[in-house]
């Protein structure tokens, strides 16, 4: 795996490279600066597998540098990890709204290091994977005189198998950096994370329904009137699955979840885009009571996301009772 690492501090260069080395990492390179990695980044002739960026460098801070990085189409799915001494809400939210993979803060433990950029290194070799067994099949749709897309969609979110539709450029994260926002923020200084889960009642139907053009923009239109109805940008969304959506937040208060499935169905209702000249009406989704993400203790994801779903079926449950008492 061919790493970039990024810090003006020189003593901190060594002691990351070293921590790389003996995790069996040779292949790293340095930079001093966002503008001397801006250069490395450009050149065609050289390629990274993945970047570990310090946040506070002079001229060009490493949010930003993590910003320009996402902005070039073929390192839109690399690891970005940024390793730094801040360890504020406003940080961690900055570096994952840029799109930050993971966030180590300094001083960091060898141990903690070496396991996060196995991790990355494993996400490397997945989508190595993944790009492999695509070009194989469109090899074998060449040869059953098939025409296949043209080119590998990078952005592209990773569902569970048994969703029979694709979500893409629609915003939503890998679950693996949500759980890593989730993680850093509770232990970040006055942070006060809220999650909860929306679930779009017959995506499968939805998504067979509309177009791919016109389904994603549905999703975008959706994250984006969630975002709205939060009153802010920063709210971290991904798919789990069957249509659920987890979404975290730092500083809101959702409130009761009926009025946040009538206020976020009343902002889609005004979109104009083009999912909605295929439909009759705005799509039903049901919405699980939020709760906030305790600070106490090591969190565990896979609990938080079993409370978040059990609660977004409970209110499913509940308009399913109301529905058959109206009926």
């Amino acid at each position: 795996m061919k790493i970039l690492m990024v810090d003006d501090d020189p003593i901190a260069l060594d002691l990351l490279k070293t921590c790389l080395q003996e995790a069996n990492f040779p292949d790293v390179t340095v930079a001093q600066s966002a503008k001397e990695a801006e250069a490395m980044i450009a050149d065609p002739s050289r390629s990274f597998d993945c970047f570990l960026l310090d946040i506070e460098m002079p001229k060009k801070n490493g949010v930003e540098l993590c910003s320009y990085i996402r902005g070039i189409d073929r390192y839109l799915m690399t690891p970005v990890l940024m390793i730094t001494r801040l360890n504020n809400s406003a940080s961690i939210e900055k570096s994952f709204l840029k799109g930050a993979t993971d966030y180590i803060v300094k001083p960091f433990d060898f141990d903690d290091v070496n396991e996060r950029i196995q991790v990355a290194h494993r996400l490397v070799l997945d989508r190595k994977v993944a790009i492999e067994s695509y070009l194989a099949t469109q090899v074998q749709a060449k040869k059953h005189n098939r025409n296949g897309p043209s080119e590998i969609r990078q952005r592209k979110t990773t569902i569970l198998e048994k969703d029979h539709y694709e979500i893409e450029d629609t915003g939503l994260l890998p679950d693996f950096t949500l759980e890593n926002y989730i993680n850093k923020m509770i232990r970040a200084e006055s942070s006060d994370v809220e999650v909860m889960c929306v679930k779009v009642v017959d995506m499968k139907l939805l998504s067979k329904s509309l177009g791919r053009e016109e389904f994603n923009a549905f999703i975008a239109d959706l994250l984006a009137a969630i975002k709205e109805y939060a009153g802010k940008n920063e709210v971290f969304i991904s798919h789990l699955g069957d249509g659920v959506l987890l979404c975290a937040a730092d500083q809101v208060n959702y409130g009761d979840p009926r009025r946040i499935e009538k206020g976020v169905r009343n902002i889609l209702a005004k979109t104009n885009t083009t999912w909605r000249t295929g439909m009759g009406s705005t799509p039903e989704i049901s919405i699980g009571k939020p709760f906030k993400v305790s600070r106490t203790g090591r969190p565990n994801f896979n609990r938080l996301v079993k409370v978040a779903l059990a609660r977004v079926e409970a209110r499913d449950l509940d308009k399913t009772t109301l529905y058959s008492k109206v009926g």
